[in-house]
């Protein structure tokens, strides 16, 4: 893991979280929530995990989007104070782990749920 210095603090954290209709009824709304943490309120544990699992690390996009109908999603938009951002879009993250159950699968899953768990 690299930590990050000061400058490179988190100051937003973003989540779009839901489902997402595809294949039998792609016409259907999709059912998304969202999350926004600012600087000032983004809890500790939240940065604990960011820093712990290295978020800036992952890759951009997972799983498979078609794998279920209606496929889960879940967007995430990590913005530094200096400006620098990293976005990760997970597909069917629950089907992605028990195919895969990859370390860095495991650590997309800690981060998302330490987000939803604040909110």
């Amino acid at each position: 893991m690299v930590a990050l210095n000061t400058q490179e603090r988190y100051s937003k954290i973003f989540l779009r979280y839901g489902q997402v209709p595809l294949g039998q009824n792609p016409d259907a709304e999709p059912s998304l929530e969202e999350i926004t943490l600012s600087e000032d309120s983004i809890p500790a544990k939240v940065v604990e995990i960011l820093d712990s699992d290295d978020v800036f690390s992952l890759a951009e996009s997972y799983g498979n989007p078609v794998a279920g109908d209606p496929a889960t999603f879940d967007f995430l938009r990590i913005t530094l104070k200096n400006g620098r951002e990293k976005e990760i879009e997970v597909f069917n993250m629950a089907i992605m782990m028990f195919m895969d159950n990859r370390e860095e699968t495991r650590r997309i899953f800690r981060i998302i749920n330490a987000i939803k768990g604040e909110s």
